[in-house]
């Protein structure tokens, strides 16, 4: 007994949970035979045969709500029904309704009344019956600026035209359809005035049921590729009513109304394939909104629609394996949901930033998986103003922002330890340079008062840790000013590079007055740079150049600059002992020597003070030399960033054809 109680209310339930599960689509309807019909007998006409047949095939269910046609109108602005058939089209009409691109009917505005009726001129003296709110009103009235018109709205063209009949109005302004039909009913005949044409169209809320406007398009395409459709039947219905009782001065209406006819008929013939190219790119659109839909559930990163109140409209598949929710869930929901509580108001700042026409290739925000884990993602964020519409696409970020994290407590433990490094250095310079020099000096007294009386042995062995001494604390030195170099941080100003270099290059020439170095510097020379660490550079690569030039009975020293495409690059040249680049291995590493203490002296700190200096300014350093035919140090400034190696260009000094690049396997440290 429970199961056929069961199966008859399921049975008495069934169309209505049929018609729930249909796209209910309300349609206002007025009373303005013989376009569009709303009597006792319901809606009919040729707009309402269009809405049942995209209806049946859309799977719509349709509800018709009857008023005028001002009434209509007044409801679509306000959202209240969706569709209002039989909507007069023009481009200002566009700012508060859209309509279908295909128009349905073309026609124009006829004025009905007697005879006296000759002109715009006879109408400002007579009373003029028009459609309330309806398009007709609006062109009379503009036609009529200037004239004294007495406009009278009635909400059908029945009771406009009655109006007339009855003696309330003396004309009345309606389209030859409907005109046509009232006038023979009451014995009215159209007038010469005749109003601008236009269409009849199907139209909606503005900027809304893109979609539903495109469904009824498609079959009025169809209907009039097909001559045999109930298009063309209730077209020569509507034209046979049209032409019943026109006078004989307007037949070049009718005239022109046949041409219009015949126009159409060639028109359809066309039609057949405009829809063929129609179909084709519905068929084009399906397959690129399958492609979408394969990119969307195939991506390995999150493409999420979000409305305008930042609420997920649609949401990939991803998400369900980044984040562990299924799109079902994340759907409808503030997309803030996801979001970890402390990134929830930057976030909406973003967004809000994006809606208002800001978009965004990379934000970082931190979400929260369904099973309470953290994941960082990297979004990009834009906006359609035109959609409503805000899309992202986020990437997992959370295991480069780990490694970002590491590098960074990494780089920081770096920059501790070096700072640990050289405060020792500092440290230990200091503290060792004062017994060493209590050393130096007793050991220097001991050989000069007491020296004579000291055998050679013993002399030869004081002399010779004297002379190491004064070499250990020349190395501490240097080593003091290594760790010092550049920890005050570079302080860029207009540097005369020639006037420096000559200055240096003549207190070295004083202080070795028996040397014969020919010292050229290039004149013009100038450049931004810490001027002291700036002379720090000079001072140690021409003590080098007169250094290494010391075994030659004269020498030349140059200093002097290149061209680069980028920056300038200087250089300083001598022709002195040179090296062999194959033996460069630790060129500028502290205290390296390429060539015997005996032969030439120094610590090995000047190349590394180079190095350090040039690279706090963002430069580069680098070489190029011979075994005795001398070298030629570059460097730059880091005057330009983008020059990834130099490339010296104009006339080059001649001191070797060898290059040893800073960084290079071949590297050498060369002895001071």
């Amino acid at each position: 007994m429970l199961c056929r109680l069961m199966v008859l209310a399921l049975c008495l339930l069934w169309p209505a949970l049929a018609r729930a599960e249909q796209k209910q689509v309300r349609v206002g309807v007025f009373h303005n035979p013989p376009i569009i019909t709303n009597d006792h007998r319901g809606p009919g006409g040729i707009f309402i045969d269009i809405l049942e047949i995209t209806a049946r095939r859309e799977g719509w269910r349709i509800v018709y709500v009857p008023g005028s046609f001002a009434d209509g109108a007044e409801r679509l602005q306000h959202g209240e029904i969706d569709v209002l058939p039989n909507a007069p089209h023009t481009t200002a009409r566009e700012d508060g309704m859209s309509f279908s691109a295909e128009p349905v009917l073309s026609s124009w505005g006829q004025v009905y009344g007697s005879g006296s009726i000759k002109g715009l001129a006879d109408l400002a003296r007579v009373r003029v019956a028009t459609l309330k709110g309806g398009l007709l009103e609006e062109a009379l009235a503009q036609a009529m600026s200037g004239l004294d018109a007495n406009i009278l709205s009635f909400n059908s063209y029945p009771d406009a035209f009655l109006a007339v009949a009855t003696g309330k109005a003396d004309a009345v302004v309606a389209n030859p359809f409907s005109g046509a039909l009232q006038a023979r009913l009451h014995g009215l005949h159209p007038t010469p005035v005749v109003l601008a044409p236009y269409t009849f169209r199907f139209a909606v809320t503005k900027g809304q049921h893109k979609q539903l406007l495109g469904q009824l398009d498609r079959t009025i395409l169809e209907l009039k590729a097909d001559p045999s459709s109930i298009y063309f039947t209730r077209l020569q219905e509507l034209t046979q009513a049209r032409s019943f009782g026109f006078p004989p001065w307007f037949k070049w209406v009718a005239s022109a109304a046949m041409a219009l006819v015949l126009a159409g008929i060639a028109w359809a013939v066309t039609l057949k394939r405009a829809a063929r190219r129609v179909a084709a790119s519905e068929r084009t659109q399906r397959k690129l909104a399958a492609e979408l839909a394969r990119i969307s559930a195939n991506s390995l990163d999150v493409i999420a629609v979000l409305d305008a109140d930042f609420n997920v409209i649609r949401i990939s598949h991803a998400a369900e394996t980044l984040w562990g929710y299924s799109a079902s869930e994340m759907e409808g929901r503030p997309c803030f949901d996801m979001l970890h509580p402390g990134a929830r108001a930057a976030a909406r700042q973003v967004l809000e930033g994006v809606r208002s026409g800001r978009p965004v290739n990379s934000s970082q925000a931190r979400v929260i998986r369904k099973d309470g884990g953290e994941a960082m993602m990297l979004w990009s964020l834009a906006w359609s103003e035109q959609e409503r519409e805000l899309y992202a696409i986020g990437r997992d970020d959370t295991e480069r922002h780990a490694l970002i994290t590491r590098l960074k407590a990494q780089q920081a433990q770096l920059e501790g330890a070096n700072q640990d490094l050289l405060a020792f250095a500092r440290a230990v310079s200091h503290d060792l340079r004062a017994p060493l020099a209590a050393v130096i000096g007793f050991v220097g007294r001991v050989l000069e008062t007491d020296g004579r009386g000291l055998s050679e042995r013993s002399q030869f062995l004081l002399q010779r840790a004297h002379t190491a001494g004064t070499r250990m604390d020349a190395s501490m030195v240097s080593l003091m000013r290594l760790a010092s170099v550049t920890e005050a941080g570079v302080r860029r100003r207009a540097c005369d590079i020639t006037a420096m270099s000559q200055e240096v290059g003549a207190a070295i020439a004083e202080a070795n007055p028996a040397r014969n170095v020919a010292f050229s510097v290039q004149p013009g020379m100038a450049g931004r740079a810490d001027r002291e660490l700036l002379r720090h550079v000079i001072e140690n690569l021409l003590s080098n150049a007169w250094k290494f030039t010391s075994d030659r009975t004269r020498a030349h020293i140059e200093v002097g600059s290149l061209t680069n495409s980028c920056e300038p690059v200087f250089f300083v040249k001598d022709d002195g002992a040179g090296f062999d680049m194959q033996d460069a291995g630790k060129l500028f590493a502290p205290f390296s020597r390429l060539h015997d203490r005996s032969s030439f002296e120094g610590t090995g700190i000047g190349l590394s003070i180079v190095q350090r200096v040039v690279h706090a300014h963002g430069g580069r350093v680098w070489v190029e030399a011979e075994q005795g035919k001398g070298a030629v140090f570059y460097f730059t400034l880091g005057l330009c960033g983008d020059c990834v190696k130099p490339a010296p260009a104009g006339p080059k000094p001649t001191a070797a054809p060898r290059r040893l690049e800073e960084g290079s396997a071949t590297v050498a440290a060369m002895l001071e």
